[in-house]
Parts: structure tokens; C-alpha cells; sequence
């Protein structure tokens, strides 16, 4: 008798332990540190791709469905399971996160097919307070869903050169009609050396490249390009050879006037005329007041009338020591005012 007793003592000890070991694992809940909710977003470089986790997709609903406050609860419901909850609070706050990127690719230089590890750490001792059962600590993203980045020379095609513009000479480009971004791209002088050494910034962001499909070709939005020495302006028509490239450059203007407008035609408030242009003459330069030499152009019309026009004229001298007024003539209209003509 007393040994059944023993052994039934034993095996009802044993019964309670099991109970209370399972006790545990009967008020226990899953959570889980990383789901297939997490949100992704992406960064493209030139041609990375930065991958980022705004959202780990933590998923702690089954420990608040069994611990968290409802409506309706009792006091005493409530009681019983404040601690573990206060416990599964903790819990939560002390999650921390660490992303592996794979070898070689720290930088950012990620693929489609690329493993990431997402590695969670977590107060331990909280987490058996709260009767929590980690899953997903250690979870493994494969990247998809990147789109491929065509590379973009932001100055292919740019052309950069000394322009005259009002006695002045700057910067001129001219952009790359051929490519829909670079026809519409802004870009601005950044430096200019007394050798002519410019250097020209495209004004468009990573972003906006990204936006259209392209990324900057060897990450370079900056590039220097040599026009040569600034051509500097040439004012005394006393020296023949400044006054003869004046001359020039009001006879080139006289021969583009023949070639666009061979004809003219007169305003006239009562009846429009029209006549050719016969021939032409210029006169000598002079200075007037405000320091640039003009010359007076005139026309000869085959009515025999004839057409004035005063050309101001200057010119620069060249890098290579020659000298020029950097003017190419055209004319978008051949009418002309009744003064204009000496009958």
C-alpha cells in the first residue's frame, strides 16, 4: 500500500510538473518579427539600387488578440493580464533590426535575385514574460521588381562655344535636339578660366532621371571643356586692321540682306510697294558718342529709290590672333518702313 502510494505520489508530482512546464506553453503566443507584409522601398543610384525596409510587417496580433485590452473586459480580466501585457510591451519596444546586404554589394550596388538577411534582436526576458514565441528573427528577402536604368551622357551632343551677345561675349550651348531629356536640359556655367576653360553643371537630380528611366552615365553631371582664350573686343577704327574687320562684318551683313530679301516690300499707308535690291555700298566707320563704330549701309532699289540702314559694328579678336564680329546674319523679314527710303 505505501509503495502505490509513493508511486502513484510520483507519478502525480509528475503530472503537475508536466502541467505546469505546459502551462507556459499553453498561454503562449507567436509573433513574428519579420512577415511577408514588410515594406520594400528602393533608391536607384548610378546604377545602384539602395533597398530599404520602412516596415518590417512585424506581425504582433495574436498577443494582443490573447492580452491586449477589449471592451467589454472586467476589471479583474483586465488585471490578470496586466503584467504580461506590460511585459509583451517591453517586449515590442526592444525590437531592433540589422539588414546584411551580400558580400561585395554593402555599398548599394544591389540586383533582382539578390538575398538580403534581415536579422531581429529582442529582450529575451521580456519576451518569456509575456509567454512570447519568436518566429521569423532571422528572415531572408530576395530583391525583385527593380527596373533596369539606361545610362544617359547628360552631354552628348552638348556643343559649348564663345558667343557675342550685345558687345559682350559668354557661354553659348547648344543642346542635343535628339534626345528628349537633353533638348530641355538647363546648364549652368560653374567656373571660367582666363585660359577658357569652362565648366558647365547639367541642372537635373539623380531623381529626376530616375523618374524617366535613365541614370547619369559615370555618375558625372560636371565636365570642363576648353573653348580656348575669351575673345576680347576691339574698339579704335584708327588701326586699319580693326577698321577693315568692321567694313567686313557690315558687308556681311549687306550680303546676307541681298541673299534673304532679294525684294523688299514698302509699307505704305495707302498702297504697299515692292522693288529689288540692286546693289549695295557702305560708308566709312565712325565713332559716334557712345563708343561703338557704326557704318551706314545703302541699298540701291530697282525703282530707283534706296533703302538705309546704320549697322553698329565691332569685333573681337580671336584666340588664334585673327579678328571677327562672331555674327551669323539672317533676316526674318524683307519689309521696310517708307522713312527708310531717300528718294
Amino acid at each position: 500500500m505505501k509503495k502505490w502510494m509513493t508511486n502513484g505520489l510520483m507519478v502525480t508530482g509528475m503530472l503537475v510538473a508536466g502541467v505546469m512546464m505546459s502551462g507556459c506553453g499553453t498561454d503562449a503566443v507567436t509573433v513574428y518579427l519579420v512577415t511577408d507584409d514588410l515594406q520594400v522601398k528602393t533608391t536607384y543610384g548610378s546604377p545602384k539600387a539602395r533597398v530599404s525596409f520602412e516596415d518590417y510587417g512585424a506581425d504582433y496580433s495574436a498577443f494582443d488578440e490573447k492580452y491586449g485590452m477589449h471592451d467589454g473586459e472586467s476589471v479583474s480580466t483586465l488585471e490578470g493580464k496586466r503584467n504580461v501585457y506590460l511585459a509583451g510591451e517591453e517586449f515590442k519596444d526592444s525590437v531592433e533590426y540589422t539588414v546584411t546586404y551580400p558580400e561585395g554589394k554593402e555599398n548599394g550596388d544591389i540586383a533582382n535575385g539578390d538575398v538580403i538577411t534581415i536579422t531581429a534582436s529582442y529582450d529575451e526576458d521580456a519576451a518569456k514574460e509575456a509567454h512570447i514565441r519568436v518566429e521569423n528573427a532571422v528572415y531572408q528577402y530576395t530583391v525583385s521588381g527593380l527596373e533596369e536604368y539606361k545610362p544617359l551622357d547628360l552631354f552628348e551632343g552638348v556643343e559649348v562655344y564663345w558667343e557675342n551677345d550685345q558687345y559682350n561675349i559668354n557661354v553659348g550651348i547648344t543642346n542635343n535636339e535628339s534626345n528628349e531629356i537633353l533638348k530641355d536640359m538647363y546648364y549652368q556655367t560653374k567656373e571660367e578660366t582666363d585660359e577658357g576653360v569652362v565648366t558647365l553643371q547639367a541642372n537635373i537630380s539623380n531623381v529626376q532621371l530616375y523618374e524617366q528611366g535613365y541614370y547619369a552615365k559615370d555618375d558625372v553631371y560636371v565636365k570642363e571643356f576648353d573653348l580656348g582664350k575669351k575673345p576680347e573686343l576691339l574698339m579704335d577704327v584708327n588701326d586699319t586692321e580693326i577698321k577693315d574687320a568692321c567694313m567686313q562684318s557690315a558687308r556681311d551683313y549687306a550680303e546676307a540682306f541681298m541673299r534673304d530679301c532679294p525684294a523688299v516690300t514698302v509699307n505704305d499707308l495707302v498702297n504697299d510697294t515692292t522693288a529689288d535690291i540692286v546693289s549695295y555700298e557702305v560708308t566709312e566707320p565712325e565713332m559716334p558718342r557712345h563708343g561703338f563704330a557704326t557704318i551706314k549701309i545703302t541699298f540701291n532699289l530697282s525703282d530707283g529709290t534706296k533703302l538705309t540702314r546704320e549697322k553698329t559694328a565691332y569685333v573681337f579678336r580671336m584666340a588664334d590672333g585673327t579678328l571677327d564680329d562672331m555674327k551669323d546674319y539672317s533676316m526674318s523679314s524683307c519689309e521696310v518702313r517708307r522713312f527708310d527710303l531717300v528718294l
